[in-house]
């Protein structure tokens, strides 16, 4: 025992309710913090062990690209990518989609269809409203088409 540190003060830890111990301080008795193993999981958070991640939002990716006209698939992709965070976390299923438009000399979104859809009516009404919001350089050389396929993952 360190000294300054009374038997009294600290007490003795014993087997207490629920697998925690409990540690005597003076007459009353007070649970243990966990340890690592004994973890208090709530949901998908995680108190006093590990962390764990935020199972919120969904992710969505890019798995094709088809980029034909004025602008280079580069481009497109840099613009899709920055604005692409705001449809995660849109469903709890897991599917692609499949959309073409096409990108005016001014850098605006025109002709927007989904051509596959595994997620229902309500998410494609967000990612056509999603895709006809980007907007692209603009070019002295005419038009762009592009279909992009969108995998959700929950």
């Amino acid at each position: 025992m360190p000294e300054g540190v009374s038997d009294y003060a600290v007490g003795e830890a014993s087997a207490g309710y629920g697998g925690m111990s409990k540690m005597s301080v003076g007459r009353a008795a007070y649970p243990a913090p966990p340890s690592a193993e004994q973890a208090l999981t709530i949901g998908d958070a995680s108190i006093g062990g590990e962390k764990s991640e935020d199972r919120s939002q969904g992710m969505v990716s890019i798995t094709r690209l088809d980029v034909t006209g004025a602008l280079d698939k580069a481009a497109v992709r840099k613009v899709i990518d920055k604005k692409l965070s705001e449809l995660a976390g849109q469903g709890s299923t897991a599917g692609k989609m499949t959309v073409q438009f096409t990108i005016q000399a001014d850098g605006t979104v025109r002709d927007v269809k989904v051509t596959l859809n595994e997620l229902g009516a309500g998410l494609e009404r967000r990612v056509i409203d999603f895709v006809k919001k980007l907007r692209f350089a603009g070019t002295a050389t005419g038009t762009t088409k592009v279909t992009v396929t969108l995998d959700f993952a929950p």
